[in-house]
Formats: C-alpha cells, structure tokens, sequence
C-alpha cells in the first residue's frame, strides 16, 4: 500500500467577492460595462420569469430609494456647510 500526500486548499477570496469580480469584468467585457443589453436581451428571449421581474424591481426600487436618502444627505451637508462658510466670513 502506498501513502500519498494531501494537500487541503481553501479560497483566497469569498464566494461573494470572485462573483462580484467576475460579473463586474464579464458586463465590461462583453457589454462595455453597461448591464442593460443584458438584461434586455435576457427579456426579449422570455428569460426572465415573472419573479425575476419582481426581484429585479424591487431591488431598483431599493436603490432609489438610497439614492434618495444619499441625495437628502448631501443637500443636509450643503446646507450645513454654507451656513457655517457664510457665517465664518463675516
């Protein structure tokens, strides 16, 4: 009977990260970084079932909302920062 060696491997980067890496370089490969041909094609070729489309609007509509919420920040922070800048130079 012969002894081998084994070698245990494990991942460099998460599951999460190599998907966000090799999604990110197949859309800017393929579709020069614009994600909507995908989509559209996935759509146009009935590829999309009615719960992908659920999915797909509900996380736009959440990304709205972030951005409206990031959005009502900065004009918070301009407010601020002109007040604090017109009253300094007086």
């Amino acid at each position: 009977m012969r002894l081998t060696r084994s070698y245990l491997y494990s991942p460099a980067i998460s599951e999460k990260a190599y998907q966000e890496k090799a999604s990110k370089s197949f859309v800017q490969r393929l579709f020069s970084g614009n994600v909507t041909p995908l989509v559209a094609h996935f759509a146009e070729k009935g590829e999309l079932s009615d719960k992908d489309i659920a999915e797909l609007k509900a996380f736009i509509e959440k990304l709205e909302d972030r951005q409206h919420d990031y959005l009502m920040l900065y004009n918070c922070f301009c407010c601020i920062y002109s007040y604090f800048f017109l009253r300094s130079r007086r």
